[in-house]
């Protein structure tokens, strides 16, 4: 990917949340109150680069089973962003960019760690961690 395709591709998933938290906050938990009816075993996320250094993902919002693990989900997202096998993907939760562990239920993140208005936010990041 060219360096002026990745950047594009970076700006939109800035303006991605942008748009999103754009929208009332009111809005937000009525949409995310509607997946939670319709869908009573997921739960709404976001996801979005943690900078602008980090590679983008090619969609932004997932509903998640809430039985699996972080590390499940990390495994499932991985190949939406476009990284290396030798680089490490690294989660961070909330508005805290809290690091949670890989063997945690995505249920219990999300009761301790999702927004006001129903989602929960995941920042990533990438390491070069073998080799």
């Amino acid at each position: 990917m060219t360096e002026q395709n990745n950047l594009s591709t970076t700006s939109n998933s800035s303006s991605f949340m942008q748009n999103f938290l754009n929208l009332s906050e009111e809005k937000r938990k009525s949409e995310s109150l509607r997946i939670l009816n319709k869908y009573p075993d997921r739960v709404p996320v976001i996801i979005n680069p943690i900078d602008n250094k980090a590679p983008p993902i090619s969609n932004h919002k997932y509903l998640v089973p809430t039985n699996i693990t972080l590390g499940q989900y990390m495994h499932i997202v991985r190949p939406k962003i476009k990284i290396n096998p030798k680089e490490a993907l690294f989660f961070f939760i909330g508005n805290n960019k809290i690091l949670c562990p890989v063997g945690e239920p995505i249920s219990t993140i999300y009761s301790k760690y999702a927004n006001n208005d129903g989602y929960l936010y995941i920042y990533y990041n990438i390491e070069s961690a073998f080799g």
